[in-house]
């Protein structure tokens, strides 16, 4: 399989902890891949609290980012 790098981001999450830091960048991650019409997004995260709030649980999503 070949694959290239497409682009990198870098955010200030102002006051919030490792959480708020790997929600952020899984979403800014959709987000972009939704504006350019990729239709295949390789994400990884080594945090199961990330991976619950996508899959079923998005109560787990801090207040400030269920708007997104």
């Amino acid at each position: 399989m070949n694959a290239d790098h497409l682009g990198s981001f870098a955010v200030n999450i102002d006051n919030g902890n490792a959480l708020k830091a790997e929600l952020i960048g899984a979403i800014l991650a959709v987000e972009i891949a939704y504006q350019n019409n990729w239709e295949k997004l390789w994400l990884e995260t080594d945090s199961k609290m990330v991976v619950a709030a996508f899959k079923s649980k998005p109560s787990l999503l801090p207040w400030q980012l269920r708007q997104r």
